[in-house]
């Protein structure tokens, strides 16, 4: 035989040859495959007499046979040579191979001669003889025949030993019990006489005791008899892990119900054996088939230990198995968990997907296979990096790496999942797009896995998903973390004896959201930037956060419903509206409150009055005045669009409420305090006072310290925007990164795209100015401190001011620009006067940048003119066809003043005309209210904080103005304010300016630091004969980011620029300039040639060690000692942008201030002209 072929040729003779034998012979088919270890041996052929054989015998005894014949661990020994000769059933069998696939099974007998054998082996039973109660069973010759001689002796019954027993109540072995478990009676009835163990009546008492202690254990429990070949049997909780493999491994070795566990099964055996003492050791992988998997993932703790007889031998082995697969595998997806935390933070992308692939890698057992793809560089739509919308097609993704898919179908270096012709795009596409995970199984008929994916990665080293084939895939895509978009996809195939349950797919999310974490540090071209920028809410969640901190109770409430729709925790315990469904207003006030609350219903208003509400009591006594208390209440009514108030406050208005936006009054506003009159003490009162300065000054300090902290960042943007077109050797006027055709293609795709990114975060880093600037002002509205500061200047400059700063934006959309004064303006020859520039340019600014977002989208003509009008008398709206809006509260004569002068009143009108989309009426209604908008729709299309009109409304009411707008939609619109101011008494003066460098700070010096900061000096074009390269620049700056552009910006222009963190090494730096000298040596030249030259300081504010305030005082003062020989030009460069800090900063010694963010040209302006003017004075 070991001469005969393999091939399927010779196999067919073989049974031609089988066919005719006497004796039972079969052909097992023991190929290797890749799921060998899940399917194992197969029965390929059995001859007729085996046929034969198998029929006369018990279903039980048939599937025992089949089961023994295709065992993998018994064909493993027989290929190894270890078994040619084993008996089952009685029957010695002859074991061989044919090649390396096929297994020979044959009979050493004939087929007659074991009927023979069966028929001497189990007679017909004979009637038995009746017992009386206290006998037991008699016992049968022994027909047990076992391999292993040293359990035969125990197996068998023996009559001096068994038949004086009396029969136990509780012993299943001897006789039924009426109440034993459906496993139990199986058991009686099993048919024992097939097995080792022989008949039921001839085991002894020690394996009857033994037996009945392993049914009765509830744990997995199991005895192997014998040791050569040790017989199996187990209890109720064994069988069911067992699975459809009972009760064919009952009563038979113990390698058929152990599968591939066997081997190791059977070694720890033979040590106990060998040494009669205990083994145990780390959890045993066993899988069973369980909860519908063919295999499921299993680990038990065991132990193994002797089974002794009365003579101290031993005779089998107890088995004790705790299952434990909840703990093995929690604790191997926590150590996965643990990796991805704890994966170092990655400097660039392919970094990044090595480490991730080192963490999948870690766990071969849940994750077999993975792929790992990663956006490309460039979307299809041009824009760079992941796509910032769902609806931007991505550029094909590249292959990173794979785990054990090396050289698959489907693992192609790039992957374009617009491809409908790959298995797995429409997968990609829906994860891309979704930015959530989708499962692939092979059953499902939506989300099928592919079948090249359905397989096993058995590696030599490691057991990938345990060796089984999968069947559940993961798709998902690494999302960024503040930014929409993903830095790739992640394919993970998964462990297919597991459920992807609850469990797993929660330890899949938080791998993955640590995979996000660490890409959020990775730099994306783009979308880092310009998300980083995107806080146009910001001011809205300030408000909120005061509202919730605020000791005085606040509340919002609707008319239309007569309900609260928001309170704070303060007026929830004045108010106690949780008794109270509305406000418990005492009897006797009762008719006036109502009387207030109608008239702040009719029409936007505010009102202040007090009234009595009850406390928590409920006592019905009225006239008892300890039940009530006094309250004051500040309320105010606004027309507001329900859908632009920000959703924290209003989070609990239903769609009821919003539905009718036509009503004058949508809410009022309520700030309720405690006044009680009659019992307050002064002292109470200056404490109440007191504690409502203080909530007032920590609500704008922290105010404060947010825009400053937003200023910092913002100027570093701005100028590093700067840089990168300076750098391209672009412009601000020319027209973004647009150019000739011919230029274009020319031109480097590279270049352009850096140069409209660039654009865009300069456009993005100004606008979020506008917000923090927009949020400056709000507060001090708010906090009626925001006063009108009159100074010098001509309007005509201040708007050609205006319109330089746009100039670009301008340029960019295309719009045409035109500024054009009125012939009303030059009859009165009107020239300098006296108004607040800084405002002024403000509401400017505010209408322009207006002006500008709606036109740029208009598809007809885009242009935009400025009208500068003026008239003796106060405009109206007959006069200029302009509806202007009522002023909400009388104010005071805004000239009326000292600081105004004694010169004639002038009204100045400006009109700002643009050709946009237009308004309707409905939408001018809704216009200069505050967070208000003309639609709904406009902040989805145009942005905006709904801020800049209503700045505009209070700023032009404050400087005794107003202000309207007259449209008609699609047709344009045309914006119109004016201003009260006086003329300058002294017209041939032309003494303006910064005042003379060493006069002390007055009220004019700090009406321009606040304006400087603004826009251009004029001063800047009357030193032209100025170069950046004859400055010597000393920067004193603590945020290291902001020093390094500010300080590479000016030297790139030619400034000798040097840098200071602090005021102590500015002091320092002046000891070796220029400037620094004791008197005996001002006079000597050479000394002073070899000091460091310096021309300006520009000195922050808040530093550490010593602030700016503190240095500039030193330097004063130094000044006066004659420590420095000069005047030493200082302009202060800080976040602190309210006017009160600027003039604190001008008071301490500052020469200028300008506040954050700047551009490098409004900076060099600001140099040129105090430096000029250092050097004028110096002359004279």
């Amino acid at each position: 035989m070991e001469r005969l072929s393999s091939t399927p040729e010779s196999i067919e003779l073989l049974k031609d040859l089988f066919d005719k034998l006497p004796s039972p012979t079969a052909i097992i088919d023991c190929r290797e495959t890749p799921y060998a270890a899940l399917e194992g041996p197969c029965l390929h052929y059995s001859n007729p007499k085996l046929d034969a054989w198998l029929n006369r015998t018990l279903l039980t005894t048939k599937d025992r046979f089949k089961m023994w014949a295709t065992n993998q661990v018994f064909w493993n020994m027989v290929k190894s040579g270890k078994r040619h000769e084993v008996t089952h059933q009685r029957i010695t069998w002859a074991t061989y191979f044919i090649g390396e696939r096929w297994g020979i099974l044959q009979s050493m007998s004939s087929y007659d001669d074991q009927i023979v054998r069966d028929r001497e082996e189990f007679p017909r039973p004979r009637k038995r003889p009746r017992h009386s109660s206290t006998d037991d069973v008699a016992p049968l010759a022994p027909t047990v025949l076992t391999p292993a001689s040293e359990s035969q002796s125990f197996l068998a019954s023996s009559p001096q030993s068994d038949t004086t027993l009396d029969v136990a109540v509780h012993d299943w072995t001897r006789r039924d019990i009426p109440d034993a478990s459906p496993y139990v009676q199986f058991l009686r009835k099993y048919g024992w006489s097939n097995t080792k163990f022989g008949p039921l009546e001839q085991w002894n008492p020690m394996m009857r005791s033994y037996i009945n202690f392993l049914t009765s254990n509830p744990g997995v429990r199991c005895v192997y008899i014998g040791r050569k070949d040790p017989t199996s049997f187990y209890n109720e909780k064994t069988a069911h892990i067992l699975g459809t493999m009972h009760p064919c491994a009952l009563g038979v070795s113990g390698s058929v119900g152990s599968g591939p566990t066997w081997e190791f099964k059977f070694a720890k055996i033979q040590e106990v054996w060998q040494t009669g003492k205990a083994v145990s050791g780390d959890p045993l992988y066993h899988p069973t088939p369980r909860n519908g998997l063919v295999l499921a993932e299993t680990h038990y703790n065991w132990a193994m230990m002797p089974i002794f007889d009365e003579h101290g031998n031993v005779f089998g082995v107890l088995g004790e198995f705790d299952d434990c697969s909840e703990e093995v595998i929690k604790r191997r997806m926590l150590d996965t968990e643990i990796r991805a935390r704890e994966m170092e933070p990655a400097d660039n992308i392919e970094k990044f997907w090595t480490k991730t692939h080192d963490v999948v890698a870690a766990n071969p057992i849940d994750f077999p296979y993975a792929m790992f793809y990663s956006t490309a560089e460039e979307s299809r739509s041009g824009h760079y990096g992941s796509p910032t919308s769902g609806n931007i097609m991505p550029a094909p993704f590249q292959l990173q790496s794979v785990i054990g898919l090396n050289d698959h179908p489907l693992a192609v270096n790039q992957f374009d999942i617009a491809d409908s012709k790959h298995a797995l795009a429409k997968y990609f596409r829906t994860a891309w797009f979704s930015g959530n995970e989708v499962t692939l199984h092979a059953g499902d008929a939506i989300n099928y896995l592919p079948d090249s994916l359905q397989i096993h990665t058995n590696h030599p080293d490691t057991k990938h998903g345990h060796g089984s084939t999968s069947h559940t895939a993961i798709i998902c895509p690494i999302r960024m973390i503040g930014c929409p978009g993903s830095v790739g996809i992640l394919l993970l195939g998964l462990n297919p004896q597991r459920h992807f349950d609850e469990s797993f797919k929660g330890s899949v999310k938080v791998m993955i959201d640590q995979f996000s974490q660490k890409a959020a540090n990775i730099l994306i071209p783009k979308e880092r930037e310009n998300y980083m920028l995107h806080q146009r809410k910001v001011q809205e969640s300030i408000y909120a956060k005061v509202a919730e901190l605020s000791k005085v109770g606040i509340a919002i409430y609707q008319p239309t419903t007569n309900r609260f729709t928001w309170t704070n925790e303060k007026f929830d315990k004045l108010v106690n509206l949780r008794k109270h469904k509305n406000i418990p207003v005492h009897p006797d006030d009762e008719e006036q409150f109502n009387k207030n609350i109608t008239e702040l219903t009719k029409a936007p208003t505010e009102s202040c009055f007090q009234f009595r509400i009850r406390k928590g009591n409920e006592d019905k006594d009225v006239d008892n005045s300890q039940q009530w208390s006094w309250v004051l209440i500040k309320a105010a009514s606004e027309k507001i669009n329900v859908s632009s108030i920000n959703p924290k406050l209003l989070s609990r208005i239903t769609n009821d409420q919003k539905k009718d936006n036509h009503q004058l009054v949508d809410h009022i506003t309520f700030f309720m305090t405690e006044n009680e009159p009659k019992v307050m003490t002064d002292k109470e009162q200056k404490e109440q006072v007191q504690e409502l300065l203080e909530n007032k000054n920590q609500s704008e300090n922290f105010i404060d310290m947010t825009c400053h902290e937003l200023r910092n960042p913002l100027s570093a943007i701005i100028q590093s925007a700067d840089g990168i077109l300076t750098a391209f050797g672009h412009s601000d006027t020319d027209n973004g990164a647009q150019g000739s055709s011919s230029e274009l293609s020319n031109a480097n795709h590279t270049q352009v795209t850096v140069l409209d990114s660039a654009q865009t975060i300069l456009l993005c880093a100004q606008h979020q100015k506008r917000i923090v600037d927009d949020i400056l002002t709000m507060s001090k509205l708010d906090s009626e401190r925001l006063l009108i500061a009159p100074e010098r200047g001509r309007p005509v400059s201040l708007v050609e001011r205006a319109l330089t700063m746009y100039e670009a934006e301008l340029a960019d959309a295309g719009i045409e620009k035109t500024f054009r004064v009125d012939a009303s303006y030059a009859k009165l020859a009107v020239d300098s006067v006296y108004l607040d520039t800084s405002r002024l340019l403000q509401v400017l600014i505010n209408l322009l940048t207006n002006a500008i977002k709606f036109t740029r989208k208009s598809t007809t003509r885009r242009k935009i003119e400025i009208v500068l009008g003026a008239s003796q008398n106060r405009p109206s709206t007959s006069s200029c066809n302009i509806s202007f809006i009522p002023q909400r509260t009388a104010r005071n004569d805004a000239c009326s003043g000292p600081e105004w002068g004694t010169g004639e009143e002038v009204y100045l009108q400006f009109d700002v005309i643009d050709t946009g989309k237009g308004l309707t009426a409905e939408e001018m209604k809704q216009l200069f209210l505050r967070f208000s908008q003309a639609s709904a729709k406009t902040y989805s299309q145009y942005g905006g904080s709904g801020l800049g009109l209503f700045i505009s409304r209070e700023l032009t009411e404050l400087h005794g103005g107003q202000i309207g707008v007259y449209s008609i939609a699609g047709q344009g619109a045309k914006f119109a304010f004016y201003i009260k101011a006086r003329r300058h008494a002294l017209e041939n003066d032309d003494s303006r300016g910064i005042p003379p460098i060493e006069a002390d700070p007055s009220a004019e010096k700090v009406k321009h630091g606040a304006s400087a900061s603004l826009a251009y000096s004029e001063a800047s074009a009357l030193n032209h004969h100025q170069l950046p390269s004859d400055l010597h620049i000393l920067l004193v700056e603590d945020n290291l980011i902001n020093q390094k552009v500010t300080a590479n910006q000016l030297r790139n222009i030619g400034c000798t620029v040097h840098v200071a963190n602090h005021g102590v090494e500015c002091l320092k730096f002046l000891e070796t300039s220029a400037f620094y000298c004791n008197p005996s040596e001002r006079e000597n030249s050479t000394l002073n040639a070899q000091k460091t030259p310096l021309s300006v300081i520009l000195l922050d504010q808040e530093m550490p060690v010593m602030g700016g305030l503190t240095c500039v005082k030193r330097i004063r003062e130094m000044q006066k000692l004659g420590n420095l020989g000069g005047h030493v030009p200082v302009i202060g460069c800080t976040g602190n942008a309210r006017r009160e800090q600027v003039a604190k900063c001008l008071t301490a010694g500052m020469d200028d201030v300008i506040t954050k963010p700047f551009r490098i040209k409004e900076l060099m302006a600001a140099i040129f002209e105090l430096v000029g003017k250092v050097r004028g004075t110096e002359r004279r």
